[in-house]
């Protein structure tokens, strides 16, 4: 695996009456849409949480239009709860340099897929000096032992616990920052220093 470069870029906003943490997500069922709208919701009504949720990725703006099919009950969930619709921002698909900048004045990063090929926006959120809560999958797990991540993890299938790791991210999200490993680390992860390695991998295949 390859760190992307990821250069650092100013945080979009420094308010600090409005923190937020980020979803990044798409309309795909394995990004766990339910589980997470509902986890969303006992952290919102039953733990008082205190973040904003901002969300981004393909298409993440149509997310309560009920289309595809799966993604239909979501819109009951939302409309039934105040506290739930009034946190909740969809920013759609964002150009680099603005994703950069949201991710950048997030007090984390959430990924609440049930599985995935890994996803490097943790990754990236490491690079930025911020810290990510996920659910546990094998590509995940690697990725986090590979770069020495030190995720936050949750259980996908259930949303009380997913509602509780938010809570706790919440609380300690600046602690769980200082365990994330140096820019300078994750850089020997880069096309640069392990791309000859990387041929070797690939030329067996040639």
């Amino acid at each position: 695996m390859l760190v992307p470069e990821f250069r650092a870029i100013q945080a979009a906003s420094t308010d600090e009456k409005h923190p937020y943490f980020l979803w990044t997500t798409n309309l795909g069922a394995h990004k766990n849409p339910f589980n997470a709208i509902s986890a969303l919701r006992k952290y919102y009504e039953r733990l008082d949480g205190r973040l904003n949720c901002r969300i981004s990725g393909v298409d993440s703006a149509s997310f309560l239009k009920g289309e595809p099919p799966h993604l239909e009950p979501l819109k009951e969930l939302v409309s039934q709860s105040r506290k739930l619709s009034r946190r909740l921002r969809f920013l759609g698909e964002l150009p680099d340099d603005l994703y950069r900048e949201e991710l950048a004045g997030a007090s984390f990063l959430w990924n609440p897929a049930r599985i995935d090929n890994g996803t490097l926006t943790v990754v990236e959120a490491a690079q930025m000096g911020v810290p990510s809560l996920s659910s546990k999958y094998p590509a995940i797990e690697e990725m986090n032992e590979r770069f020495d991540l030190n995720l936050t993890w949750m259980e996908a299938g259930q949303p009380n616990d997913m509602a509780s790791g938010l809570k706790w991210m919440e609380e300690h999200a600046n602690e769980v920052r200082t365990r994330l490993p140096a820019r300078e680390a994750l850089a020997k992860h880069g096309v640069e220093r392990v791309a000859a390695a990387f041929w070797n991998v690939v030329r067996e295949c040639l």
